[in-house]
C-alpha cells in the first residue's frame, strides 16, 4: 500500500516536470460554426533564468529573424439586410440561418439561381408591378352588351310654331349585342324597337302607307347585323419633343369602317318588298389635342324587289321605293374635359327613288342638309347622356322632291322653326335627350 502511493507521487511529479498538459481552445470558422480543438503535448512556459536568457540570445544571433506569420483573424461580418429591390428576379436568397431569416429578415447572400420557391419571398417593386398591370390588363369577357334610348320631340311643338305641332315623345331603343375579337374588331346584332311614353295609342305608324298594321306607339324596326373595325389602318402620329423636353406624341390619322346587313324585320320593310339593306361605312380621324375631326362616308343600298311599295298611298298614289342613300358627313368635337364633350355633326344627303312607268312615278334625287349638334356627358365607363338637336332640311330644288313638290326655296336657317315642315320624306328637326349604357 505504502509502495503505491510513493507511485503515484513519483508519477506525478513526472508528469509536471515534462510540461505535458492539455489545453482546450476554441476557434470559429468563416461559416459561423463554432468549433473545438484539443492541442496536446504543448510545451508549459517556465522560469526565464539569467543562464536561459544568455542562452536563448546566443541562438537568436546564430539563426536569422523569422518573418512574422499573420495571424488568420476571423471578423465577424455585419449582417446583410436585403431588402426586397435588391433581390434580382430569377435569383434566390440563400440564408445561413433559414429560421432566423424567415423570422427577422432577409440575412443572407445572392445566388445566381433559379428562385425555387418564389412564394418564399415578397415581390420586388419590377413585380409589383407586373403584377398590377396583370390585374389592371386582366381579360374582360370579349361579350358586351350596350344599350342607346334615344327620346325626341319636334321643334316645332317646343317653339310653339306652326298649326299642327306634335308633341308627343319618340323613342328608339336599340340593343347591341357585341363580340369583340380585339380592342378594334367587334361582330354586332342591333335589334330596334320603336315606341312612345304611353302616347298616341291608336296613332297609325305612318300617314302615306295604310298597309303598317303596328302602332306608332309600338313597332319593331329592322335588326342589324355589324362587323366593325376602329383601326383599318393608321399613319402619321409623329413624336416630337416639346420645349420643356418632354416627348410629346402627335396622333395618326385613323381609318375605320364597318359593313352591315340590315334584315328586313320592320313593316315598312315588308310592305315594300325589300330583301335587306347593306351599309358600306369607311371613316378617317384625327386628333389635335383637344378638338377630334371625323370624315364618314357611308352607301346605304335598298334591296328591293320593286320599284314600288305593294300598298298605295292613302292618296291613292303609288309609293316611291327608295334605291340608296349616299352620306357625306363630318363631325367636329372638342373634349373640355375627360367626361363632356360638345360634338358638331354636319353635311349632305344623297338620296335616289325609283320611278314607275306604268304608273307615271318618275323616278327623283332628293337632296338633304344636316346639323346635329350635341352635348355629351360620360358620368363612368358604363352610363352617358347626350343632349342635342337632329335636323336634316331637304334643300333639292322644286318639283324634284321625291314626288312631293312644294319644297322651300328660302336659304337655310339653321333650327328654323319651320324647316320640320318642309317637303322630304327624311325632314325633320327634333330635340332629344339619348342615354347610353354598357354592361
Amino acid at each position: 500500500m505504502e509502495n503505491r502511493f510513493v507511485f503515484g507521487i513519483f508519477l506525478s511529479s513526472l508528469i509536471l516536470s515534462q510540461g505535458v498538459i492539455a489545453m482546450a481552445t476554441e476557434t470559429e470558422d468563416t461559416y459561423g460554426q463554432n468549433h473545438v480543438t484539443i492541442v496536446v503535448n504543448q510545451e508549459s512556459p517556465k522560469p526565464a533564468t539569467k543562464h536561459r536568457i544568455k542562452k536563448n540570445k546566443k541562438i537568436a544571433a546564430k539563426k536569422p529573424a523569422a518573418k512574422p506569420v499573420a495571424k488568420k483573424q476571423v471578423i465577424a461580418a455585419a449582417p446583410i439586410i436585403i431588402k426586397p429591390s435588391h433581390i434580382p428576379m430569377g435569383k434566390r436568397v440563400t440564408l445561413a440561418n433559414q429560421g432566423y431569416a424567415h423570422a427577422n429578415g432577409y440575412n443572407g447572400t445572392e445566388e445566381n439561381q433559379i428562385m425555387p420557391n418564389s412564394t418564399s419571398l415578397p415581390p420586388g417593386p419590377n413585380l409589383t408591378q407586373k403584377l398590377k398591370r396583370n390585374e389592371e390588363a386582366k381579360e374582360e369577357s370579349p361579350w358586351g352588351i350596350k344599350l342607346r334610348s334615344y327620346n325626341a320631340v319636334d321643334m316645332n311643338a317646343l317653339e310653339n310654331y306652326g298649326a299642327s305641332r306634335d308633341y308627343t315623345i319618340r323613342v328608339w331603343e336599340r340593343v347591341n349585342l357585341s363580340y369583340n375579337f380585339n380592342p378594334d374588331v367587334s361582330l354586332i346584332l342591333m335589334p330596334q324597337y320603336y315606341h312612345t311614353w304611353f302616347q298616341d295609342q291608336t296613332r297609325p305608324q305612318s300617314t302615306t302607307n295604310p298597309g303598317l298594321n303596328q302602332s306608332y306607339a309600338s313597332n319593331l324596326g329592322d335588326t342589324a347585323l355589324y362587323i366593325d373595325d376602329k383601326n383599318i389602318a393608321s399613319f402619321g402620329g409623329t413624336v416630337s419633343t416639346s420645349k420643356t423636353g418632354a416627348k410629346v406624341a402627335d396622333s395618326p390619322f385613323v381609318f375605320g369602317g364597318s359593313q352591315s346587313y340590315f334584315a328586313p324585320t320592320s313593316e315598312g320593310s315588308e310592305t315594300a318588298g325589300m330583301v335587306g339593306e347593306t351599309r358600306s361605312n369607311l371613316s378617317l380621324s384625327k386628333s389635335f389635342g383637344k378638338l377630334d375631326l371625323k370624315w364618314t362616308e357611308e352607301f346605304r343600298y335598298y334591296m328591293q324587289q320593286y320599284n314600288t311599295n305593294s300598298f298605295l298611298s292613302t292618296a291613292g298614289t303609288p309609293i316611291a321605293n327608295t334605291a340608296y342613300r349616299v352620306l357625306n358627313l363630318m363631325d367636329i368635337g372638342y373634349n373640355f374635359t375627360s367626361k363632356l364633350n360638345f360634338t358638331v355633326e354636319t353635311g349632305v344627303i344623297n338620296e335616289y327613288n325609283y320611278g314607275d312607268a306604268p304608273t307615271g312615278l318618275s323616278p327623283s334625287y332628293v337632296d338633304y342638309f344636316v346639323m346635329n349638334p350635341d352635348l355629351s356627358y360620360s358620368f363612368n365607363k358604363y352610363f352617358a347622356l347626350d343632349l342635342g338637336i337632329w335636323e336634316v332640311y331637304n334643300y333639292t330644288t322644286p318639283p324634284n322632291v321625291g314626288g312631293t313638290p312644294g319644297a322651300p326655296t328660302a336659304p337655310y336657317t339653321p333650327f328654323a322653326p319651320y324647316n320640320g315642315t318642309n317637303a322630304g320624306s327624311w325632314t325633320t328637326t327634333e330635340a332629344f335627350l339619348m342615354g347610353t349604357v354598357k354592361f
